[in-house]
């Protein structure tokens, strides 16, 4: 009879710091939820258009997440990219009118590889989202690099980019 009594106290001495625990940690959860929100990253919408990227000139540094919708009636990509410190939107140009390839065009006006890429159809929005840091102080280019057919422009040569402003 003593150890069944023994072996009952001991599980709900268990069973009550268990519970206790579950509470600390429930109570502590609104700290949580703030750091997690800290960490969701902020949305960047960026807009194709035949030839033309629209988004936000200036976002906040931190993790963002970027989204792509293609409004034309042309198949579109963004390509993000951290712009080398002092790169113009002719700079841009004038890398896309070079005949550079698309792995090679980057070189001219990047400060490192493609971040990443979003490909939408025409009509289309990129069901994904490009999640990537970005540096505070810094620019990064959007760029479409493709091209109609092998014959035309890469699409950033006919202004298909849009330089973005981190503050």
């Amino acid at each position: 009879m003593r150890n069944q009594r023994s072996d009952r106290r001991r599980i709900a001495r268990a069973v009550t710091w268990r519970i206790v625990a579950m509470l600390a940690l429930f109570s502590s959860r609104p700290h949580l939820a703030s750091a997690q929100a800290t960490m969701r990253p902020h949305a960047i919408r960026i807009v194709g258009t035949d030839y033309a990227l629209a988004g936000p000139d200036t976002v906040g540094g931190g993790l963002a997440a970027f989204y792509f919708e293609n409004r034309g009636a042309k198949q579109h990509e963004i390509a993000v990219v951290l712009a080398r410190p002092g790169t113009t939107a002719a700079q841009i140009v004038a890398a896309a009118k070079s005949g550079l390839p698309a792995p090679k065009l980057g070189a001219a006006y990047s400060d490192g590889p493609p971040l990443g890429a979003l490909f939408a159809a025409p009509g289309h929005t990129n069901q994904a989202a490009l999640v990537s840091s970005l540096e505070r102080g810094r620019d990064y280019v959007i760029v479409c690099t493709l091209r109609d057919d092998p014959s035309m422009p890469e699409h950033a040569e006919l202004g298909m980019f849009h330089v973005l402003h981190v503050r």
